[in-house]
């Protein structure tokens, strides 16, 4: 049986914080055994504004850094999304990553 990979995207700005630290603790519960975890800083990758020109993967040669994140996340066999409630909602860059 091969290894499941699991991509896990941290969405707060602020690298170390709680939901930052949150995720630590649920990539350390994993058994690397059976599991390959591949940690993102969403803000690390620079990404345009969803609009009718930029609204899906795959993307041309503006955006390499936000191709290789679609990519990663296209691959994987699951997905964690790590982030914290801005008035009871989620980060902007997450919903934008999300539309596209």
């Amino acid at each position: 049986m091969s290894k499941q990979k699991i991509v896990t995207i941290a969405c707060s700005p602020n690298k170390g914080g709680s939901s930052d630290t949150l995720l630590e603790a649920f990539i350390a519960g994993m058994d690397p055994e059976k599991v390959s975890v591949e940690k993102f800083y969403l803000h690390d990758f620079p990404q345009k504004f969803c609009d009718h020109a930029h609204k899906s993967c795959p993307l041309d040669n503006e955006e390499p850094e936000f191709k290789r994140l679609c990519t990663e996340t296209e691959k994987a066999d699951g997905l964690i999304f790590a982030l914290p409630t801005y008035n009871f909602n989620v980060p902007g860059s997450l919903k934008n990553f999300i539309d596209r």
